[in-house]
């Protein structure tokens, strides 16, 4: 049944009684997709990729082959010093358990890289808690003496290498939904240069936008293809022109409905990148949000009937002054704006609690950098007053996100790079900590707290994190003892559940009424694309087994195609529906 010497394969799920299996032959010497290749060095039981946890959930810990026992405390004065993954100690977590990365510096901004668990005190609600778990990271980007980068082309790959306290994990978040496309064409060679100046060899780097799927995100260390995406980047705020089927959904609603639907879309990804990334490793994650900022207002000119049709209908198209004109209209803008803003809030908080639960950081940055107004002349706003309101409000939005998260707010400036910069020394030298929280389920902020001990030195850690609701451990335990699906089910969903990325082909299967009482089955299939960082052949051909459940098969051959003629398909077995 196979057409060369290395074979994957795509179970569908059964149709009518009968499946289909085809079997993608791939050209010698390649590797096979991330969910069916073999790892170079695997353990007896290679940890089997997951998908994120619901909103809320607590973060995961790395599979146990990769977190031994704790090895023996530095002595006394003794700088300590980052350890590879295969012997880094192992890290508490679970509901009750709040991780923390300080970042300690003198006054001149240099990091301070020889304290120990004594030094510090950690602080919830002004109570003092005892820290059970204290690790040092420092991450330089190059690879120790003699060791070559290792390439992320498998599933098993991802895992171990983003375990390691000694890589750097940057994601960057491009929000083209709030980016303009003058803005998107202005910071792709402020990134191009941030990733050529300050990513070392050893970082990894993914890229996302608001309709990825997170289990589809390609992490990798080939930058320069990150930096041929950057290229390819294309900012679309306040252009509601539909580019998929998710969009014509909701194409022709009022503008306004557009915009709240953009933001929905926008944060909960963001909140699913977050949440994602606390199953990947303990230590800090950087997330890189290129936004200019989130808002529910939309002001007189463009509210439009119709998104997808701009200014038919809006009779203040062509009123500058609409919204600021009188008493009367000021007010019920400052009211729409203040109304807007109150259920954005609600928004961004679950957003800056789930970063604060899995431990990333956001460093949101305005790709416009010294912004001056928030709409383009074309746009018609005409207040002065109208456009600076929303431009601060979009702008602290951003802030916001960075406060909460420990990360940092690169606004107002034209150097990004500088920004950018600082965020991967915050990546390189901070300490972990840990602690068993007292009141881990009540629902409630709690308010955290890091000293040290020793004077004259500069302390950065998240401000506090939302305690999970009593529903929140009752919705995790619930779907830790639920009952899965018959095998059989489970089976064909884990093949609708496999990363867009992990498959070599992509396959619809149809099925109509044939001749004599049988079923007509229709397969057609195409190859996959090729992700970022993915290094295989296009899938050429393809072979298909249909069979009942009894084993029986209605047909074996290969699938006709542009070798059809020197592979013909074979004759269904007789007697098959």
């Amino acid at each position: 049944m196979s057409c060369g010497t290395l074979r994957a394969r795509l179970l569908i799920a059964a149709i009518i009684g009968a499946s289909v299996v085809p079997i993608l032959a791939q050209s010698a010497g390649q590797s096979a997709p991330p969910s069916q290749a073999q790892p170079q060095a695997p353990p007896a039981s290679p940890p089997a990729r997951t998908s994120p946890p619901p909103a809320g959930a607590p973060a995961q810990p790395p599979p146990a082959a990769q977190t031994p026992a704790t090895p023996p405390p530095a002595p006394a004065g003794a700088q300590p010093t980052a350890q590879p993954a295969a012997q880094a100690p192992a890290f508490r977590t679970g509901i009750n358990f709040v991780r923390v990365d300080a970042l300690i510096t003198d006054n001149k901004g240099n990091a301070i890289e020889n304290l120990t668990q004594d030094d510090f005190e950690v602080y919830e609600d002004n109570k003092l808690q005892k820290v059970e778990s204290f690790r040092y990271i420092k991450v330089e980007g190059n690879p120790i003496e003699g060791e070559l980068p290792r390439q992320i082309r498998t599933t098993w790959d991802e895992e171990t290498e983003l375990a390691r306290d000694d890589v750097r994990l940057f994601v960057i978040f491009f929000d083209d939904y709030h980016v303009r496309r003058g803005a998107a064409l202005a910071v792709k060679r402020q990134l191009t240069d941030f990733i050529r100046r300050y990513v070392g060899p050893m970082d990894i780097l993914g890229v996302m936008y608001p309709l990825t799927p997170f289990s589809t995100i390609g992490y990798t260390r080939n930058h320069e293809a990150v930096i041929k995406e950057i290229e390819s980047w294309d900012g679309r705020r306040f252009d509601y022109r539909a580019r998929n089927e998710f969009e014509e959904r909701y194409a022709y609603y009022p503008a306004e409905v557009v915009e709240r639907v953009r933001n929905q879309v926008s944060l909960s990804a963001l909140e699913a990148l977050a949440t994602g990334l606390g199953t990947k490793r303990e230590g800090r994650k950087s997330i890189i949000l290129v936004s200019e900022g989130y808002s529910n207002y939309l002001p007189p000119q463009m509210r439009d009937p119709v998104a997808a049709m701009p200014g038919t209908g809006n009779p203040n198209r062509a009123r500058p002054m609409a919204g600021d004109g009188t008493p009367e209209e000021r007010n019920a803008e400052q009211r729409a704006q203040f109304m807007g803003q109150v259920d954005l809030l609600t928004d961004l908080r679950e957003v800056f609690t789930a970063a604060n639960r899995a431990n990333c950081a956001i460093y949101a940055m305005d790709p416009r950098g010294l912004a001056v107004f928030n709409y383009d002349i074309d746009q018609g706003v005409g207040s002065s007053n109208i456009d600076r309101s929303e431009l601060n409000a979009g702008l602290d939005t951003l802030r916001t996100l960075a406060d909460e998260t420990d990360g940092r707010a690169i606004l107002n400036t034209n150097d990004l790079t500088k920004g950018l910069g600082q965020m991967v020394k915050d990546a390189s030298s901070y300490y972990l900590l840990g602690y068993t929280a007292s009141s881990p389920t009540d629902g409630k902020f709690k308010q955290i707290r890091v000293k040290v001990k020793r004077p004259g030195l500069q302390v950065r850690a998240r401000r506090g994190y939302w305690a999970l609701s009593p529903d929140d451990v009752a919705a995790v335990e619930a779907a830790a003892t639920r009952v899965g699906p018959a095998p059989e089910i489970g089976q064909a969903l884990a093949q609708i559940e496999t990363p867009l990325r992990a498959r070599t082909i992509r396959t619809w299967i149809g099925t109509a009424r044939g001749e004599n009482g049988r079923t007509a089955v229709t397969l057609v299939w195409e190859p996959a694309p090729i992700g970022t960082g993915e290094r295989r052949e296009a899938a050429a051909q393809l072979a298909v087994t249909a069979g009942g459940q009894t084993g029986s098969a209605y047909f074996r051959g290969k699938v006709p195609g542009t070798d059809a003629a020197a592979a013909p398909a074979a004759p269904a077995t007789p007697g098959a529906p």
